[in-house]
Formats: C-alpha cells, sequence, structure tokens
C-alpha cells in the first residue's frame, strides 16, 4: 500500500533576525485538500511562517517541502508594472503566477468579469485608485488555480460588494479541493474557511488541532491574560480618585463607531474591525495621559475592557480638541447590545492615575452566523490630534 504524502511538510524551522527568533523548532504537516489557519498575536511568527512556506524568506535552519505549486496572496499586485495598461499587467502577473500565455488568455474574460473594470482595462494603473487595483490583482491571482494559496489578511479587498463577492469566491476555491494556509486576526474568518488551526505564541506552536477547538482554547488564554488587570490592580494603577487641583480640565464631547469603510455605524459586525472615535476637549495639554474602553452588557455588567496604562502606553492630549482613535481588529463579542465606556485618565510620573472624564454610547453587535462568540478583542491605539480644519497630525499612541 503506497504511503499518501503531506502536500506540504515543515520540518524543525527557525529563524533568527539578530537576536530576535522569530520562529522556533516549529513543525507540521498539512495533508492535501486541507484548509489550516494560523492565529496568534502581532509578533508571533505567522507571516514570516508563510513566507518561508512561498519562498520569499529563508529560514535559519530546518526547511519545507512542498508537493505542487504555490501562490502567495501576500501583497496584492506587487508585480504589476504601473506604466502598464490592465490587460498587460493581466498578463504580467499571470507570467509570474507561472502560466502561460495561452492559459492567461484562456482566464482572460473571467478575470475582467470578476474584476469588473471592463471599462479601465486599456488604462494604465497607475491611475486606478486602490480599490480597482487590489480587485484587478486578487482577480488575476484567484483565478491561477494553485495546488496550495497562501493568504495573508487581504480577504476585505475593495468595496464591500466586492469583498462579499471575494469571499465567495475563496470559499468556491477551498471548497474545490485545494489547500489553503491562511492567515488572519478574524477568528470568525478562520472559523468559518478552516477545517485546522495552527495557534503560534513568540514563534512556537502552542496548538494544533480542529479549527473551532484551537480558537477557543485562543480565546479563553485571552480571556485569562484580560482577567490579570482585576479590580484590585486596577485600583492599583486607576484610582477613582477626584482629579487633583493640578489635574487638567478634560471632557469627552462624543464617542463615535465607524465601520471598515470609515463610516459612521450603531451596528457593528461581530468577528469585523471596528473603530471608535473619541472627541476630546482639554483647557491645556496633558502629556501623561491615559484611556480605557469597557465594554458592559444590557444589566451594566463589564464584561472586557481595554487601556492604554495597563499596556503601559501614554497618551499625549493637546491642548483644545482632538480625536482618540482606537481601532479594533476583531470584534469578536457575542450578539448584544452594548454601553461603551469611554475614561480617561491623568496619571504624571511617580503617581496614581486620577479619572478626568468619561462617557458612555450604545453598540449593537450582529453574528452573522448566530453562533455565540466568546469575548476578544484585538485593539490599535492611535492618536490623532486635529490642529485645525485643514490639518492632522497622526502620531502612535
Amino acid at each position: 500500500m503506497n504511503e499518501i504524502r503531506p502536500i506540504l511538510e515543515v520540518k524543525n524551522l527557525f529563524v533568527n533576525y539578530g537576536a530576535i527568533q522569530a520562529l522556533r523548532d516549529v513543525s507540521f504537516e498539512v495533508p492535501r485538500g486541507r484548509k489550516l489557519g494560523l492565529i496568534g498575536e502581532n509578533g508571533s511568527g505567522k507571516s514570516t511562517l508563510l513566507k518561508i512556506i512561498a519562498g520569499l524568506v529563508k529560514p535559519t535552519s530546518g526547511g519545507v517541502t512542498i508537493q505542487g505549486n504555490v501562490l502567495p496572496l501576500l501583497e496584492l499586485g506587487a508585480g504589476f508594472h504601473p506604466e502598464l495598461s490592465g490587460w498587460e499587467n493581466v498578463f504580467l502577473q499571470g507570467a509570474v503566477l507561472g502560466l502561460s500565455r495561452e492559459q492567461v488568455r484562456e482566464r482572460l474574460p473571467e478575470i475582467v468579469a470578476f474584476a469588473e473594470l471592463a471599462d479601465f482595462m486599456d488604462t494604465p494603473v497607475k491611475y486606478y485608485s486602490a480599490g480597482m487595483f487590489v480587485r484587478l490583482a486578487f482577480s488575476v491571482a484567484i483565478h491561477c488555480n494553485p495546488d496550495i494559496l497562501l493568504v495573508d489578511e487581504i480577504l476585505s479587498v475593495g468595496d464591500p460588494a466586492f469583498q462579499e463577492k471575494s469571499f465567495h469566491k475563496m470559499m468556491e476555491f477551498v471548497g474545490g479541493g485545494r489547500t489553503l494556509i491562511l492567515v488572519s486576526h478574524s477568528l470568525y474568518a478562520v472559523r468559518e474557511i478552516c477545517d485546522e488551526a495552527l495557534w503560534l505564541d513568540e514563534g512556537r506552536i502552542r496548538e494544533q488541532g480542529p479549527a473551532r477547538d484551537v480558537i477557543h482554547s485562543y480565546i479563553v488564554w485571552n480571556h485569562e491574560r484580560m482577567k490579570q488587570f482585576d479590580s484590585r490592580k486596577i485600583e492599583d494603577r486607576v484610582c477613582r480618585l477626584p482629579a487633583p487641583p493640578t489635574a487638567p480640565s478634560c471632557r469627552i464631547v462624543a464617542i463615535r463607531f465607524l465601520d471598515s469603510t470609515g463610516a459612521p455605524c450603531s451596528r457593528a459586525l461581530s468577528g469585523g474591525p471596528l473603530q471608535i472615535e473619541l472627541d476630546c476637549a482639554c483647557e491645556e495639554a496633558i502629556a501623561d495621559a491615559g484611556c480605557r474602553i469597557v465594554w458592559r452588557s444590557r444589566h451594566d455588567t463589564a464584561i472586557l475592557q481595554f487601556d492604554s496604562l495597563a499596556q503601559g502606553r501614554s497618551l499625549h492630549l493637546p491642548r483644545g480638541a482632538s480625536v482618540l482613535r482606537i481601532g479594533v481588529e476583531s470584534l469578536a463579542v457575542r450578539q448584544a447590545a452594548y454601553d461603551v465606556e469611554a475614561q480617561l485618565f491623568y496619571r504624571p510620573p511617580g503617581c496614581a492615575a486620577a479619572m478626568l472624564a468619561e462617557a458612555r454610547s450604545r453598540l449593537d453587535v450582529a453574528n452573522p452566523d448566530g453562533v455565540a462568540t466568546n469575548y476578544f478583542l484585538n485593539v490599535d491605539w492611535r492618536f490623532e490630534v486635529e490642529e485645525t480644519q485643514d490639518k492632522k497630525l497622526e502620531a502612535r499612541g
């Protein structure tokens, strides 16, 4: 009886970037037709692993064996030439991805129809909008029919309608018996698309198995990590005391929620991205400020929270009006109505923090598949100072 070899074998991978170990003794196999999701925090080694499989990065030691051809969807349109037309770039990209000119010609009508760019194919792509550019790049890539497809956080391409069409095309691809390796912070996408998941933590494999089981372990781990900032520890860092006389006057004027298109919303999708904006007003500049966001249930129970002080980040609030933006990469919370409470603190060096301002706003969350999702937020703090109506200065918090 002949042994069926896996389509992908990864053995004893080590990757060192100077003193940093991006991957540490990573080994696993992927059978043909399997859909594997790579999950983990930023910096855990997911993208590095994908680039090694794609042949873009060489490991310090260890190796990868592949039975078939690989298509990496890591940077859409990376091979496009800005001076060439859409037609010419389709053939160029097809050649880069291993297709003959005849194969590209056969698939050309379907590529153009899927991208919805028939009226713009004679135009040099340097005149394309960002959405048009990625639509054409995605369409070329997805019609190459590789044995293994590598995807790194590019499922949300183009406008919302094209995003939905791209998602269905991806599902059609994985339903055809091909092998998929997906890197995504969207636990919903990994759970719905993949049948297995591999959790990387600081360059090591922490767990591998059925996608729903690994995602559950990952969510529980994150929840337990959040619990380390319990009420007693929070009181050590953030005291609910009246602002001292030396504390500047500050208030939260408004709270807004923005969807993936940047439009204001009062309803969000579980598993999708969300941006929270706080309009702040300060009588004088505050160099040592902090912000906490608390999610509360309809019974006013604090479900989860994340704050800049617990992460060791100080924010600079300027005098006058400013906007504090908190980007949520994956809004993995149960379907419900929530009160989102925003709090601002003042913490000079060597002092406990004192509350400056707080405000609340209501947000409804819907779950697309109706499955109860555990609570988990992956956030990205950003701070934007509005100096005038015409000039904005953005800096990381």
